[in-house]
């Protein structure tokens, strides 16, 4: 009686006798989270369906119970088919590929198929056989290995008959035939010798065993012996760089850390070098050929035979709504697509959980075709700005599936910034300069309503007619010394200021002489008399003229003429 244990990715299942056992290993995954062992499944949670060579439906697994059902742990479980039993038994008695369908709720399992091969027609001994060059057909067959029974070539029979030695047997004479049953004397053998040994057969034979020297070390004993001990010495027929030293089997041993690791004085620093952790890694190598990268196997989706088509971003119109496409691709093991049990559903949900349904077509996706599944979810003017999850329910063999993107709902991200506006920014930049904006802070009021009697030093161009100054307005304290000064005075300024300056608006002290400078003859003359005026110290004029002394005893105005007198006689102090 034998076991047989097949691993998820072994192609072959060979078929057995009513003594044998035969243990499929599959893993069972939970339905929400297919990265994780759906784990502690009794065998009466499952349904083992299968489906055998030739037939066109799954059947129910015959007598299934705690004998079909094992569990390995990490979510790995075993399919038991017995041998002793005649239903089981029968499952392989086809060849040809068979099919096995286990279905949990709430776990997916991934679909377990083998080739069924008859146990003279396995791979694996196929192979074995071609290395050995042992025959295909049976033993003691036709064409099959020869044993020890009665069968048509009796081993036992021809040892009775070789029963003296050959040195007994009579010498044949030339030209007689071989008897193959009955051994060759010492003659014959002698003869064949001598035929063997001949130069153009020894060639031949050196020429196939290779040019070896024949002496010494280059001899097949030596190449062999330079291949295993470290401490031989090379063969000069060997050529190339091999050095038993270093390449020797013996060598590659005492190498670590293959080497003095693995020797047994040296069993701690395999164990250094060999720790469960690293020995644990072994389990996720549980796939036949290159392993992926990280990078590689980030960029993959949950579930290849699955691929969504969901906008990232969803753009809120400013009117109206916008539809966007969604769509879901189906494939089998092959690439090829493939159609679920029924047309998947479709959920979207925000990131609160509530439902977003309304803005569906509908729940159950359209049939593009094959495989190819189509929905769509319109964002009107007044959607919220949130987070979308989209959710896929595909039914494939009974099992259900559910896969989920993630969107996001946003308002309007197209924007268009030409050259040409960058050019406009620029010239902003260039035109309003901190000089110009510092001077806007004047505009604290509207520019009509200053009012016209408010005049800054030397900014004074002209005066509303009518307007006058407050008594008091022109001070001492108000104009510094030289604060009114010749070159910014127009050139009839003198005359202006006789008109305008009547004595009744000039009260004492009204204009103070010390800051009124006097730096042209006539604006002096005319300022200087309203000063001595004003301080009492102007005296009558002669009938022409008049010259008139500063207070302070100095030269002052040249002269006043009596006609200018006579029609300023209104300066007179108040």
């Amino acid at each position: 009686m034998a076991t047989y244990q097949y691993g998820p990715h072994e192609k072959f299942l060979t078929q057995i006798t009513s003594g044998d056992t035969v243990k499929l290993e599959f893993c069972l995954f939970d339905s929400t989270t297919p990265t994780t062992p759906e784990t502690s499944v009794a065998f009466g949670s499952a349904t083992v369906t299968y489906c055998k060579p030739g037939e066109a439906a799954f059947s129910a697994f015959p007598t299934f119970d705690t004998n079909n059902w094992a569990e390995l742990g990490n979510g790995w479980y075993q399919l038991v088919i017995r041998g002793s039993d005649a239903n089981e038994l029968a499952l392989l008695d086809t060849i040809g590929p068979i099919k096995f369908n286990v279905a949990v709720s709430g776990a997916v399992c991934p679909p377990i198929s083998r080739t069924i091969v008859a146990a003279t027609g396995s791979p694996a001994l196929a192979a074995v056989r071609a290395i050995l060059a042992l025959p295909a057909a049976a033993p003691d067959a036709a064409t099959g290995l020869p044993v020890s029974d009665a069968g048509g070539l009796d081993l036992d029979t021809l040892l009775a008959r070789l029963d003296a030695t050959v040195g007994s047997r009579g010498t044949a004479d030339p030209g007689d035939q071989m008897d193959l049953v009955n051994a060759p004397n010492g003659t014959a053998i002698t003869a064949i010798q001598a035929n063997l040994a001949t130069s153009a057969n020894q060639t031949t034979i050196l020429n196939r065993l290779g040019g070896w020297a024949g002496t010494g070390v280059n001899t097949v004993l030596g190449a062999f012996k330079a291949a295993l001990s470290k401490a031989a010495t090379i063969p000069t027929d060997i050529g190339g760089t091999f050095d038993p030293a270093t390449d020797s089997t013996e060598a590659i041993r005492d190498t670590a850390p293959l080497g003095t690791a693995m020797r047994g004085t040296d069993d701690a620093a395999l164990a250094s070098a060999w720790t469960g952790t690293r020995a644990g890694y072994l389990d996720n190598l549980n796939v036949g050929g290159n392993v992926a990268s990280s990078a590689e196997v980030t960029a993959i989706q949950n579930n290849t035979r699955a691929v969504r088509v969901v906008p990232p971003v969803l753009e809120r119109p400013d009117a109206g709504s916008t539809a966007y496409r969604i769509e879901l691709l189906l494939y089998d093991e092959t690439g090829g697509m493939e159609a679920p049990d029924a047309a998947p559903t479709i959920s979207v949900v925000n990131q609160a959980g509530t439902s977003r349904d309304v803005s569906l077509d509908a729940t159950t996706m359209t049939l593009v075709s094959t495989g190819r599944y189509r929905s769509t979810y319109t964002v009107a003017s007044d959607h919220a700005i949130e987070e979308l999850v989209v959710a896929f329910s595909v039914i494939e063999g009974g099992a259900t599936r559910i896969f989920a993107n993630p969107s996001y709902v946003v308002d309007t991200t197209a924007v268009d910034f030409t050259a040409a506006d960058r050019t406009k920014l620029e010239l902003l930049a260039t035109d309003y300069t901190t000089a110009r904006a510092a001077k806007i802070d004047n505009l604290d009021v509207a520019v009509s309503s200053r009012g016209t009697s408010t005049y800054a030093g030397g900014a004074v161009a002209s005066v509303t007619a009518g307007v006058t100054l407050a008594d008091g307005a022109i001070t001492a304290a108000k104009f510094a010394a030289g604060a009114i000064d010749a070159a910014a005075l127009a050139a009839d300024a003198g005359v202006e200021i006789g008109n305008a300056v009547v004595a009744i608006n000039l009260l004492t002290g009204a204009v103070d002489y010390h800051a009124v400078a006097h730096n042209t003859a006539t604006v002096g003359a005319l300022l200087s008399a309203v000063r001595m005026i004003v301080a009492g110290t102007m005296t009558a004029p002669s009938a022409t003229s008049k010259a008139f002394a500063e207070p302070d005893g100095t030269a002052g105005v040249t002269q006043v003429h009596a006609a200018d007198y006579t029609t300023r006689n209104a300066l007179t102090r108040t």
